[in-house]
């Protein structure tokens, strides 16, 4: 290994991200193979599959239009392979854990061991226990948006440029708008907001 690349590999934010996905795997990509439908996913399974993919939008509409739309779109693409979903689930898993990692390193940049900690904890436990894969995708999803409008609005706040923090802020709150959209009650992550406003 040439002495750049080497650096970069023997970085601590490249043994964080490894420390996540690690966390994740073994937590709940070892389970993949085993996994099958659970409590939701067995309704929208079946509406998807003797309906269509679009019926989902029409069926959220009312109270998850961005669900609707982010659940047909992903059927769409994987349909009823249990094991491709629950891939899939994995992935927006370690994604969300990485965008709440990227989110505490905006407040506390120096607090590498303490924020790390707290992504990995959180790729195992994110809030909710329930491993429901056509459901809760759009949950991680949600979490995905949430932690990088979080992290755009803190560095919008540190940002010296003023064009730059608008275009920051506009984004954030465009990502917010759309996590909305997708799981209406997690608008109780903006006291989280608040508080990282405050600190």
């Amino acid at each position: 290994m040439d002495q750049p690349i080497r650096r970069i590999w023997n970085s601590e934010g490249w043994s964080s991200v490894l420390l996540i996905i690690l966390a994740a795997l073994l937590a709940y990509g070892v389970l993949v193979p085993w996994q099958g439908l659970r409590w939701d996913d067995w309704f929208w399974g079946w509406t998807a599959e003797v309906q269509g993919a679009d019926s989902l939008i029409d069926r959220l509409s009312e109270d998850r239009p961005g669900q609707g739309v982010l659940l047909a779109a992903t059927y769409s693409v994987f349909g009823n392979q249990l094991l491709a979903w629950h891939g899939y689930v994995l992935v927006v898993r370690i994604a969300a854990a990485l965008a709440f990692l990227w989110a505490l390193r905006g407040l506390w940049p120096e607090q590498r061991m303490a924020t790390t900690t707290m992504a990995v904890l959180f790729v195992v436990y994110p809030g909710f226990l329930q491993q429901n894969i056509l459901v809760y995708h759009g949950h991680f999803t949600a979490l995905i948006l949430f932690g990088l409008s979080l992290g755009m609005m803190l560095r919008a706040l540190k940002s010296s440029r003023r064009s730059h923090a608008i275009a920051l802020t506009t984004v954030a709150a465009v990502l917010t708008a759309l996590y909305m959209l997708i799981i209406e009650h997690f608008v109780g992550l903006e006291i989280l907001r608040l508080a990282f406003l405050w600190a």
